[in-house]
C-alpha cells in the first residue's frame, strides 16, 4: 500500500501474513479499511506483542518510483513482527517512510515493583 498525506505519497507499506490465518482477506476493502481492524473484528485476532526496528535506508528504484522521490533518497525503514496473544506471528511488515516528512515518537510505560 502507498499512504498519502496532503495528496503526496508518504509511506510504502509491505505487509506479509499467513494465508492460513486470514483466508478470504482479499474480499475486504483493503484500500479503505485497517488490516488490524479486519484481523481483530473478522478473524478474532487478539494481539499480544509487536517487535519493531527502525533503520535509515536509501530508496531503491522501486521505492523511489512508488514515493515519487529520487533513487537514494533517505527513507526510514520500519520493520515489524506482530504476534497474537498466543505468541504466533501474524504479520511481518517492512514499511518505508519518507525521511523528509516523518517523525517517530515512542512512549513506554514502565512499572517497577520493589
Amino acid at each position: 500500500r502507498i499512504r498519502y498525506g496532503n495528496n503526496e505519497p508518504m509511506v510504502l507499506e509491505r505487509c506479509f501474513f499467513p494465508h492460513a490465518l486470514f483466508a478470504g482477506i482479499e474480499h475486504f476493502d483493503l484500500e479503505n479499511q485497517s488490516l488490524y481492524h479486519i484481523w481483530m473484528e473478522e478473524y478474532g485476532v487478539v494481539f499480544g506483542k509487536m517487535r519493531q526496528a527502525l533503520e535509515p535506508v536509501a530508496a531503491t528504484e522501486f521505492e523511489a518510483r512508488a514515493l515519487d522521490i529520487p533513487v537514494g533518497f533517505l527513507l526510514m525503514l520500519v520493520e515489524r513482527i506482530s504476534y497474537n496473544r498466543e505468541g504466533v506471528p501474524v504479520e511481518y511488515a517492512k514499511d518505508v517512510h519518507r525521511g523528509d516528512k516523518s517523525r517517530f515518537v515512542a512512549e513506554l510505560n514502565i512499572n517497577i515493583s520493589s
